[in-house]
């Protein structure tokens, strides 16, 4: 699931900051943008310690409030969306982890 997050949700923040840093630095909306790197490692970053700190509380509501997660309903569901991500991260088509769950 973490490969999938990679590489779908990293890319999702990335490409935005992407995109607004070239136009500011352009003028100008750039059709085939050139990658920023430092864009990808402050994403990586802020989502590191979003997990770290605010992971387990969401974790417990998910798991204990909204709906009752077995160990088996959990890694069922891991490897759904695990699976249903890179698929279609591969294609090319914007999906949101979140709400595969």
């Amino acid at each position: 699931m973490s490969f999938a997050a990679g590489a779908n949700d990293i890319s999702n923040a990335a490409g935005t900051l992407q995109a607004i840093y070239q136009t500011l630095n352009t003028g100008a909306l750039v059709e085939t943008p050139q990658p920023v790197y430092w864009a990808l490692f402050y994403c990586c970053v802020f989502i590191v310690f979003g997990l770290y700190f605010f992971g387990a509380k969401v974790m417990k509501t998910i798991g204990e409030n909204l709906s009752v997660v077995t160990p088996l309903r959990g890694q069922c569901a891991q490897l759904a969306v695990a699976f249903t991500v890179l698929i279609a991260s591969y294609v090319g088509i914007p999906v949101s982890s979140t709400h595969c769950l």
